[in-house]
């Protein structure tokens, strides 16, 4: 409440640091809660040593894709990938780590990766956005528009089915 709400960082902190001290430093949730505590204040290496701690209590999704996040501003993008596929390893695919994974290789260069991972991320969520959109505009540019154009309608009857059921609308 006080970090999401009330965006008051310094108090969610306070509350983070008194709980897991509470705990003795055995509840892992808390310390990921300092960990998004530390990021929001720019603590990033605080955050790391937090999130690392937690790994070694628990294994959750959220921790492995928060740690690989904290290496990548961190400038580590191969030390973001070893957190992503040590969380393969532990969750075997698992669309948001195999999501973050793909992003990690765009952002890296290698494109062929990232398509391929994407297609792992499509064929376990069908309705995945961003994978979807992701190889539509990777067949766009390497001059495969018929290729592209079928990723771009699924996209289309994909928002267009949320808004017939009256759920989320993608485009406001």
């Amino acid at each position: 409440y006080l970090f999401y709400h009330e965006g008051d960082i310094r108090n969610a902190m306070e509350l983070a640091v008194q709980a897991t001290q509470f705990c003795e430093f055995k509840d892992w949730w808390w310390k990921v809660q300092l960990a998004k505590c530390y990021v929001s204040l720019n603590l990033v290496r605080d955050a790391e040593q937090q999130l690392r701690s937690a790994l070694k209590q628990y294994h959750h999704v959220e921790t492995f894709v928060r740690l690989a996040r904290i290496y990548m501003r961190l400038d580590q993008p191969l030390s973001a990938q070893e957190i992503c596929k040590a969380g393969l390893e532990v969750f075997p695919n698992d669309v948001t780590i195999l999501t973050e994974l793909a992003r990690l290789h765009e952002i890296l260069g290698d494109v062929q990766s990232s398509i391929k991972l994407y297609r792992n991320v499509v064929i376990e969520d069908a309705m995945n956005a961003e994978a979807i959109a992701c190889i539509g505009v990777y067949h766009f540019y390497n001059n495969q528009p018929e290729l592209a154009l079928r990723y771009y309608r699924c996209l289309l009857l994909l928002f267009f089915w949320n808004d017939i059921n009256g759920t989320e609308n993608f485009w406001e």
